[in-house]
């Protein structure tokens, strides 16, 4: 390629005209003319235009293209849309071109013409897709930040990998890393989906067909990165991150239904359906930071059942399963769905009662053991048992959840457990 256009120069009789024309067609669109503001403005677009152009036609190419560059990033930064700048400098090149078919050789000029704004097109182009990879960062970063200090209980591990395989190719694309493209093979892009047999198999359809995607854009996209063709580059690139986008919202909707998976499942105690002790103390945590933010009381129970070790020893294990199995479904049958059942030992059980003060706590407690101790464990015709168990409530309100921490609750509940039990067990006590 030419290192300059000095042969453009024969065009600098002619620039006013060209200028003028361009700016009258642009004021006679109403699409165009929102964005000028009077005459005086519009006089000193031209002018500075003029000189620019003028100027660059005394240019070394990578001149020209620096400056170009910086004037993509100075209209983005005016939110002067890609697509308007583009069609402008359309109809610039269109009055140009009419201007050049009378003059002698007007056979190469106009080749030159269209070498000249292709250039200038193109590093436009580039400085729009540099402020727009800017822009870009720094949304993954704020991204990121959110997602760490979110609610822990939300797995996002899905998220977090594939916005890290985003920040990865955005820094490729600014460095022009081109090997970077060898980072993104889609065998490896796409194997998360088959560790999420929980989503259905349309969804998981969906997001294999929108990988696809996400995978040929990236590599057209390094393919014209490669050739420093930016007027291709930049429609791909919003493409991709369009596509993206969708994907991220599809995949925050999976990383949702992973948490719950979770919950529902790995979290819980497979023989009682209650949550396991592995989350009983985070829940308690969150529960009594609320209480010091709404100053909403809610109140621990623990539950115990009375001599378990006994029906274990004298009716075997596949008894004191059964047993167990009860406490469970009286449990999780007899609180609210915002309320949280655990099982945190062999026999012993927590409730997390969202809310309730100690006599509204008593009175669920009251439902709970009357279920577990009237059923009657039949092990043979003749021989058989019933149960029963103690409770300890301890109300954490907000005065209590300034001063104390989870020590203090855990302490308090115990305490009135142990009070339970000492009493003679087969009781509730708060």
């Amino acid at each position: 390629m030419q290192q300059s256009f000095r042969e453009l120069a024969v065009l600098s009789q002619d620039v006013d005209q060209a200028f003028q024309a361009f700016y009258d067609q642009l004021l006679e669109d109403e699409h165009f003319s929102i964005y000028f503001e009077n005459d005086a403005q519009i006089r000193m677009l031209v002018q500075k235009q003029k000189e620019n152009f003028l100027t660059c036609l005394d240019m070394e190419l990578d001149a020209i293209k620096k400056n170009y560059v910086w004037l993509g990033e100075m209209h983005y930064d005016l939110r002067l849309p890609y697509v308007d700048f583009m069609k402008g400098m359309e109809i610039l090149e269109d009055h140009f071109l009419l201007f050049v078919q009378s003059k002698p050789d007007s056979a190469e000029l106009m080749s030159s013409i269209f070498t000249f704004f292709k250039v200038i097109k193109s590093n436009t182009t580039r400085g729009y897709l540099n402020r727009m990879l800017v822009e870009d960062k720094k949304d993954l970063d704020v991204f990121f930040k959110d997602l760490r200090i979110q609610d822990k209980e939300v797995d996002n591990r899905i998220v977090m990998e594939r916005m890290q395989w985003l920040k990865s190719l955005l820094e490729a694309v600014e460095h022009r890393k081109l090997d970077a493209i060898t980072d993104f093979d889609s065998e490896d892009f796409t194997n998360w989906l088959r560790q999420l047999e929980f989503i259905s198999l349309e969804k998981q359809k969906f997001l294999e067909d929108l990988d696809k995607r996400i995978v040929i854009n990236t590599r057209n996209l390094f393919y014209f990165l490669q050739k420093e063709d930016y007027l291709e580059i930049l429609p791909l690139y919003a493409s991709l991150m369009n596509v993206y986008k969708l994907t991220m919202l599809l995949s925050s909707s999976v990383s949702f239904e992973m948490s719950d998976y979770i919950i529902s499942n790995l979290r819980k105690d497979g023989l009682t359906n209650l949550l396991r002790k592995e989350a009983f103390e985070q829940f308690l945590t969150q529960e009594i930071a609320t209480t010091r933010r709404y100053k909403s009381p809610f109140c621990l129970v623990f539950i115990d059942l009375d001599d378990f070790k006994g029906i274990n020893d004298t009716y075997g294990h596949y008894s004191g399963d059964a047993v167990l199995q009860h406490v469970g479904r009286c449990i999780g049958e007899n609180i609210r769905a915002s309320d949280m059942g655990f099982r945190i030992g062999g026999d012993e059980f927590a409730i997390i009662l969202k809310g309730a003060q100690a006599k509204q706590a008593h009175n669920v407690c009251k439902i709970i053991t009357d279920e577990i101790t009237k059923k009657r464990f039949d092990v043979t015709e003749k021989r058989g048992f019933s149960i029963t168990v103690s409770c300890g409530i301890y109300e954490c309100n907000r005065e209590v959840a300034q001063k104390g921490d989870m020590k203090t609750l855990l302490e308090g509940v115990d305490a009135k457990l142990y009070e339970a039990k000492k009493a003679g067990k087969n009781r509730i006590c708060y």
